[in-house]
């Protein structure tokens, strides 16, 4: 996990050094300007590490009880998930994660080359594992 917080920091460094850096289409007060990278960059950086925050040190289910129910959920799931104990949308949703970063790098690896400096190769092979932190 602080590999991911780290990789995800180096990242924004390396975007927000080159935000200063002219951006093509960028006319004066338009959307791309470079006046508008350092702040933005910034700011998705910051919503990034508070939902990164929010989902290690205040999330609910940390207790004993909220982890039994939680691995009791998950070997359901895992072992009988069509067996109707366990609602038909989570299940669907549970076995969407495993589709859903294969969705993601159908999308982020055509323009790959073109992105600097940060490749998609090894975010979008860390997604399979980390899910969406990875991606950001």
């Amino acid at each position: 996990i602080s590999t991911v917080v780290l990789g995800a920091l180096a990242a924004s460094t390396a975007q927000l050094a080159r935000a200063g850096q002219a951006q093509p289409q960028a006319g004066p007060g338009s959307f791309f300007g470079p006046e508008r990278w350092a702040g933005r960059t910034a700011a998705i950086a910051l919503v990034w590490v508070a939902f990164l925050g929010y989902s290690f040190f205040l999330a609910p289910g940390k207790g004993p009880e909220a982890q039994a129910a939680d691995q009791a959920l998950l070997n359901q799931v895992l072992s009988t998930p069509f067996d109707g104990s366990v609602s038909p949308l989570f299940v669907c949703i549970f076995n969407m994660l495993g589709i859903w970063p294969v969705i993601y790098s159908a999308t982020l690896l055509p323009g790959a080359e073109r992105q600097s400096p940060v490749p998609a190769y090894p975010l979008v092979f860390a997604s399979f594992f980390l899910g969406a932190f990875a991606l950001s």
